[in-house]
């Protein structure tokens, strides 16, 4: 396969996955921000919650602070934001 064909596989792949993560993270009601007018990022900055943003294109989300990538998808990312507090 060419790299033009294998390029625009991944465009299309990384595209479904935007459209259902973001689905899903819309229908979870939880608040975001998108990060600049590209849409790419959203921002997660709920008081008593650790600062995330998530990347809808891969699935993938950082944390502040840490320099781990978690990844699994919207649905993964709901169950791990539900459980997460910051103890002050």
């Amino acid at each position: 396969m060419s790299d033009n064909i294998l390029r625009q596989i991944r465009q299309e792949r990384h595209a479904q996955w935007y459209q259902q993560n973001t689905a899903i993270i819309e229908s979870a009601q939880i608040p975001f921000k998108w990060a600049g007018q590209q849409k790419v990022t959203m921002l997660f900055r709920e008081e008593n919650k650790p600062k995330v943003d998530f990347y809808p294109h891969t699935g993938r989300w950082r944390v502040a602070g840490v320099k781990k990538t978690f990844r699994g998808g919207a649905k993964s990312f709901i169950q791990w934001y539900q459980k997460q507090s910051i103890q002050g």
